[in-house]
């Protein structure tokens, strides 16, 4: 049977286990939902924003050639 104590010892030991500091996750959050957009990235508002402002606001269709 697996215990809790080998779920926590598997979990520091999995090499993407500092890729959850780069989203926006509730602490003691455990969050499976494949079904959805999922976890927000924290990096996500900062280039959303950006994209808005300045790719759509000011660069408006050069974005297309200019931004990739």
């Amino acid at each position: 049977m697996t215990t809790k104590e080998d779920c926590l010892q598997r979990d520091i030991q999995d090499p993407l286990r500092d890729l959850r500091d780069e989203f926006n996750l509730p602490v003691d959050t455990i969050y499976l939902d494949g079904n959805s957009l999922g976890v927000m990235p924290r990096a996500a508002p900062g280039r959303v924003a950006q994209v808005v402002a300045q790719e759509w606001g000011t660069d408006l269709i050069q974005s297309w050639n200019k931004h990739g």
